[in-house]
């Protein structure tokens, strides 16, 4: 019986170990693109760890817990949602919050303006009475948003997302207070524009605070219950829309003294995030917020935007600061109008741009992930400042675009990728990318024509300067630093060029108190610290960058034109320096990128789902290695310019179907032989790849009485005896175990994150 046994327990171990891989591709092409295709099956098979360009995956190392994904419910959106038809509106609410086995994105997460933004048509409140501190006048009917169409769209999208057994997560943000409680402008207060350096009327932080409250309670009463708040949208951004400008001291001080205990007591349970604006400045926040105990305390976490780049970097030092606190990515989207297929590269770089800011957010602590606009129209409106943006899907009843009432662009595929095949409750696992050329090396002609700017210093050939004193040519990739023909009479930009030996490209570093300036003689123009606009240096409007401008020169020693020459790792001026201004350096404006990229989650079920991104021109050769179970697959390939998501059972999940096998072979009559073949053949499975222990007990029942573990699969095993020489696997029982009450001459191997769940 014992040879019989272990040969079934051989053949089923061997199918355990192929596992079927599931792929789901989106891929350029500008006629016919594939758009969220599944592919031809494939499988993971076992393996030794392979060498060479690997995605290398570890379920038993997790990190931080996804909540989930969505849009926001502005009115721009739910002014054309009411312009559909109701099957377009049942069409469009269905794309994105029905789940994905019926077509739908599963989003389970929405953000909603309080009150006015940039994309309503006009400002408006829910209380304009001046000075009225106990908000008396306050419309707890927000009447505004019912009749525009913003609650009726988020009751839609509610019902859809409860209907598959999911809580939607709302949260709400506001773009400015009522102009009443705002500091005046040029003797006026208003909604749009903001005071510096901040906005509110520090006399009306409380009432602002029970605002907050008065909303919450509002929405409630029509159905909407929220999940969480932003105390500020964009309080870097003295907007010329809605805007209220906070420095991070005063964001600290309003939380801490009156949003914090006011949503404590009047809202238990509503998450609060703190900033809310781009990433380029979110770890100085974090350190300005946490620090403050009285803040901290309050704070789930920051949330964050995608205009001015990845800023890995500064996601991870903001974790680093409060690893128990959250970041949430609350707001993406591509400007400048809307970008559509007959436009093929265009329209498809943004789907890539958008899909590579959340793969690298979710690599880098954050728990969810909000796009902006849900819908536009086909303009990319409304918007009262004419700041039209693309969404996922536009609205265009009237099919002025001939391309049907609702568009899908490229971006919502890519957003699948991610929305469908990644649930809320998913864990980010391990992965480890050895694929050779996934982050590209900045090159000259990736500089060239390029503005300059201060960034944090590192050892980086990006701020690696040379100097050549009797020519004064100043270069950088050998590319010369010199006076474009377009510098004003006033000022100007430096830019890198190829060196050619021109006047323009002269350049004196004189000395002056402090460090140095450096002057083009010609004009008398210096190098000019200056913070502008990203869209000044080639970046996103809604960033603001420390830029390096040509201005006339000051006195000698002025702050803004004064500069420190430091060492470069092993080399000094004049060979391979830094250029200093306040502990940042001088360098091109220039965007590192990876150009192939993977994030790796495991889902509640027991999935590995993997999004593997490569927006190079070239396909991109590589081998899925799952380390916790020791199978891969060779020979992926992923073209240019695609994204796919991998799938394939964890080994928690694999094992777990072996013992369900056995239980239906139970249950069918034929026991015995089969069940105790199914059983020892998951074990033996697990024993290869895991830590499993030996378990003797006479009832498995009464083991987990004892342990306090609740059992998850009955595959029983009545007859095991001397003849399988179990001790031979040489593994032994954890001590709390080894005494169990009871004992029997059988013994039973398991895994117990396997086969037991933890109590709750």
């Amino acid at each position: 019986m014992a040879c019989k046994l272990l040969l079934a327990a051989v053949s089923l171990l061997a199918r355990t170990q192929a596992t079927p891989l599931r792929v789901i591709r989106t891929a350029f092409d500008a006629t016919s693109p594939e758009l969220l295709k599944e592919q031809p099956a494939s499988e993971m098979v076992a393996m030794a760890s392979p060498s060479g360009s690997v995605l290398t995956v570890d379920s038993t190392v997790k990190y931080q817990e996804f909540i989930g994904f969505g849009g926001a419910f502005t009115e721009a959106a739910a002014i054309n949602w009411r312009k559909m038809t109701e099957e377009d509106q049942a069409k469009i609410i269905h794309l994105y919050f029905a789940d994905p086995s019926e077509g739908g994105h599963g989003y389970t997460m929405g953000r909603v303006p309080i009150g006015s933004c940039d994309f309503s048509p006009d400002s408006y409140s829910f209380d304009n009475v001046p000075d009225d501190v106990d908000l008396t006048a306050f419309d707890k009917t927000v009447a505004h948003d019912e009749k525009s169409g913003m609650l009726p769209m988020i009751r839609a999208a509610l019902k859809t997302a409860e209907a598959r057994g999911h809580k939607m997560q709302i949260y709400a943000s506001p773009w400015s207070p009522p102009a009443w409680m705002k500091l005046p402008i040029e003797g006026a207060p208003s909604m749009l524009h903001s005071a510096g350096p901040n906005g509110l009327n520090p006399k009306f932080q409380r009432t602002w605070a029970k605002f907050f409250s008065a909303f919450i309670d509002a929405y409630r009463a029509r159905g909407v219950d929220l999940w969480g708040i932003t105390v500020q949208n964009e309080p870097e951004n003295n907007a010329t829309w809605e805007g209220c400008l906070y420095t991070p001291e005063f964001q600290a001080e309003f939380v801490r003294d009156h949003l914090g205990p006011v949503m404590h007591s009047e809202q238990p349970g509503v998450k609060i995030f703190g900033f809310d604006h781009n990433k380029d400045n979110v770890a100085k926040w974090a350190q300005v917020l946490y620090a403050d105990p009285g803040a901290r305390k309050y704070l789930d976490g920051l949330a964050v935007h995608w205009y001015g780049g990845l800023n890995t970097d500064h996601l991870e030092t903001t974790h680093e600061i409060a690893p128990e606190k959250s970041i949430l990515a609350s707001e993406a989207c591509n400007c400048n109008g809307v970008v559509y297929k007959n436009e093929a590269e265009s329209w498809w770089s943004r789907a890539e741009d958008l899909a590579l800011d959340i793969l690298e957010d979710f690599r880098f602590w954050v728990i969810g992930w909000t796009d902006w606009n849900l819908v536009l129209s086909h303009t990319g409106g409304p918007n009262k400042v004419n700041n039209t943006c693309d969404a996922n899907i536009i609205c265009d009843p009237h099919e002025k675009m001939g391309m049907g009432t609702v568009i899908l662009q490229a971006s919502y595929y890519y957003m699948g990728h991610f929305s469908r095949f990644i649930p809320p409750g998913s864990r980010r696992i391990a992965l480890t990318n050895s694929v050779a050329g996934a982050v590209p090396t900045i090159t000259a002609g990736d500089v060239s024509q390029g503005k300059l700017a201060l960034e944090d210093c590192k050892e980086d050939p990006i701020q690696k300067w040379t100097y050549k004193e009797g020519k004064g040519v100043l270069s950088l990739y050998g590319l010369c630093a010199l006076i474009p023909g377009s510098v004003f009479y006033e000022w100007g930009f430096p830019i890198l060029y190829a060196c050619s030996g021109m006047g323009t490209q002269s350049w004196h570093l004189e000395k002056v108190p402090g460090g140095v300036r450096i002057v083009e003689p010609s004009v008398k123009m210096c190098f000019t610290k200056k913070t502008v606009k990203g869209n000044v240096v080639g970046l996103d409007a809604g960033v603001t960058k420390e830029a390096i401008l040509l201005f006339n020169c000051a006195a000698a020693g002025s702050a803004n034109q004064t500069f420190q020459i430091d060492s470069f790792g092993d080399e000094a001026y004049p060979t391979g320096f830094q250029l200093k201004s306040d502990g940042k350096c001088v360098q091109p404006v220039a965007q590192r990128r990876p150009h192939f990229d993977a994030v790796a989650f495991e889902t509640p079920k027991g999935e590995i789902s993997m999004v593997v991104l490569n927006i190079g021109d070239n396909a991109v050769d590589f081998t899925i290695y799952d380390n916790s179970s020791q199978t891969g697959s060779k020979d992926v390939k992923l073209p240019g310019h695609s994204i796919a998501t991998f799938m394939w059972p964890s080994k928690a999940a694999a094992g777990m179907a072996v013992l369900a096998e056995a239980e239906a072979a139970q249950a069918s009559g034929t026991a015995g032989f089969f069940t105790l073949a199914a059983a020892v053949a998951f074990l033996a499975a697990f024993l290869i790849t895991a830590k499993p222990v030996v378990m003797r007990y006479a009832s498995r029942r009464e083991a987990a009485a004892a342990t306090g573990y609740q059992v998850l699969a009955d595959a029983w095993i009545t007859e095991v005896g001397a003849d399988l020489e179990l001790s031979t696997f040489n593994v032994f029982p954890p001590p709390q175990l080894s005494s169990l009450p009871g004992r029997s001459n059988f013994e039973i191997f398991y895994s117990r994150q396997l086969w037991y769940s933890e109590p709750s």
